[in-house]
């Protein structure tokens, strides 16, 4: 279903297994934003599972994407590039991905500030950010079901990327590395200490990376 409201427009997705991701990879309509939302209140009963593909690749400048009521699951499950913008709100889950659950590089941005995610699947890195792209992951709340394990590091920001996370509430355990910044890349948790990641281990620093 399809719906306007002022300049954004709005895909309101049944509640279903999808099998086909999703790629935007234009600016919309005067720089509006496209708003791709499931079921607010139970994201699980709206699924993106793909197989050998990337789940949501938003991809080019001026592209501008919320994701709101959807559990995620790909390859790679919310992936920014090349000066993309994607913005999590409300309640969405994650599944198993293959190399990532949020990635932004390029120059792209990924906001989740004060939603609510549940993360029900393993991948090797929850956070990515790399070539200048930047996460900011606050004020919300993570809940993560069972113990997934994340061996590259639950938080990941190489080549000048940049992760900042602060007042996250987080429930549940995890396994790897809690993180990893290398290459002059910097994981900004606003002083809140090197145990503010989920994991088991240590995070890592090489070539670099800063964690603040």
């Amino acid at each position: 279903q399809f719906r306007g409201a002022g300049p954004h427009l709005t895909i309101q997705v049944a509640d279903g297994i999808y099998t086909s991701g999703g790629w935007i990879n234009r600016a919309m309509f005067d720089g509006s934003q496209l708003n791709i939302i499931g079921n607010p209140a139970a994201p699980s009963n709206v699924e993106i599972a793909v197989t050998g593909a990337n789940a949501i690749l938003v991809d080019g400048a001026g592209a501008k994407v919320r994701l709101e009521g959807l559990k995620i699951s790909g390859d790679v499950g919310v992936w920014a590039r090349n000066g993309a913008v994607v913005f999590l709100t409300g309640k969405n889950a994650f599944g198993s991905c293959s190399f990532r659950h949020i990635g932004a590089d390029n120059g792209a941005f990924v906001e989740m500030l004060g939603g609510e995610i549940s993360i029900e699947g393993a991948a090797p890195h929850h956070l990515y950010a790399d070539a200048g792209g930047h996460i900011f992951y606050a004020l919300g709340s993570v809940n993560i079901v069972g113990t997934p394990d994340f061996p590259f590091g639950f938080a990941h920001a190489q080549s000048t990327g940049l992760i900042t996370s602060y007042g996250v509430t987080w429930s549940g355990t995890a396994t790897g590395p809690r993180y990893q910044a290398m290459l002059n890349a910097v994981i900004n948790v606003n002083g809140a200490g090197p145990e503010y990641f989920p994991g088991d281990t240590a995070g890592v620093l090489a070539s670099g990376g800063q964690y603040t």
